[in-house]
Parts: structure tokens; C-alpha cells; sequence
């Protein structure tokens, strides 16, 4: 394995209290968006928001590559403000805050996918869903840990912001894995299902 992913995996086990941290806020932020979801005023966008997503993985009229590249540059924006809130350590608490907040949109998110689709929702959610966000989800806290590390050790400028890039790099591949799984079920199992079905 190269030196420069070796180095990201020390530096991550030496900083796990922080990804077991990052884990809990994630987890609270989607019970809580379980315990708070109402159905009907409020939640237009999510229900929008989960209504194209279905159109978008059965319709055999959407390209399955549209999927992965809308996927991809949607991670890529969380890796940009991860990256410019990773300039700062005092920014580090914000990312919290954005994984919290993320942790509520996905428990918001599978209610709705159960009470329009009943079960076969909760089954798309728990089968690619919930995989995708959470694979997306280690990217970003690998990411944030990372470049907390690099803020609290900080030598020579441009190695430094090197490092940032380098960080950067790492989380948007681990974000990448997510939306290749995702793309792999639609093309190897729910597009062919649906369409015998």
C-alpha cells in the first residue's frame, strides 16, 4: 500500500476518538430526524426530493450514469466545505454540526421512503440508501479528522496545504466508493428486477 494512504490510516487510529465522535453525532442526528418527522407542511422537499430519487433509479429512461455523476459532484461540494472548514481548527466544530444535520436529513429521508412506498421503500433505503450516505458519511469524518491532525501540526506552509489536498483526495475517493455501489445495484440488481417485475 503507498506510504501516503498508510500515513492517512495511522494518523486516522491515532485520532479514532474523533471518528467514534463523529459516528455518535451521525447516529443521533438520524434518530432525531425519526423522532421529529411529521408528515404533510414542512417536508415538501424531502418528499420532492425522494420522489425523484425513485424516478431516477427506476426509470429506464434515466441514464444510470447520470445517477452516478450527479452523486459524484453532490460529494464533491461536501468535500469543498469540508476542505475550506479544514483551514481552520476552530472550524472543526462546524463539521459536527453538518454531520448532525445530515444524520436528521437521513432520518427524515426513511420515514418518507416508508410511508409513500411502504416496504419496498424501506428495503431501497436500507439495501442503497443508507450504505451510499454512510460510505459518503466515513469520507467526510476521515476528511474532517485529517485535516484537524494537519491544523494541530502545523511546519511548512506549502507542505501543509499540500496535505490539505492530499486529505481532500482521500475523502472524495472514499465518497466515490459510495456512489460506485450505489450505481452497481442499479445496473446489476434494481434496474433488471424491475424490469422482469
Amino acid at each position: 500500500m503507498p506510504e501516503i494512504i498508510l500515513k492517512r490510516i495511522k494518523t486516522l487510529k491515532k485520532n479514532y476518538k474523533f471518528l467514534v465522535f463523529f459516528g455518535i453525532t451521525f447516529i443521533v442526528g438520524v434518530v432525531l430526524g425519526i423522532i421529529t418527522f411529521k408528515r404533510g407542511a414542512g417536508n415538501e422537499f424531502f418528499y420532492e426530493t425522494v420522489f425523484n430519487y425513485f424516478y431516477n433509479i427506476f426509470s429506464p429512461s434515466v441514464n444510470p450514469l447520470h445517477v452516478f455523476f450527479k452523486r459524484i459532484f453532490i460529494d464533491l461540494g461536501y468535500i469543498a466545505v469540508f476542505f475550506l472548514l479544514g483551514l481552520s481548527i476552530y472550524a472543526f466544530p462546524i463539521e459536527y454540526i453538518i454531520v448532525f444535520y445530515r444524520g436528521m436529513v437521513i432520518g427524515c429521508v426513511s420515514c418518507i421512503f416508508f410511508s409513500c412506498y411502504s416496504f419496498y421503500g424501506l428495503f431501497l433505503f436500507i439495501a442503497v440508501t443508507l450504505p451510499q450516505n454512510l460510505i459518503v458519511f466515513a469520507g467526510l469524518a476521515c476528511l474532517g479528522v485529517l485535516n484537524f491532525d494537519v491544523g494541530m501540526n502545523k511546519t511548512c506552509k506549502k507542505t501543509v496545504f499540500m496535505d490539505y489536498l492530499i486529505n481532500a483526495a482521500f475523502g472524495y475517493v472514499i465518497c466515490i466508493f459510495g456512489a460506485i455501489y450505489e450505481m452497481a445495484l442499479l445496473l446489476l440488481i434494481i434496474r433488471p428486477l424491475n424490469f422482469y417485475l
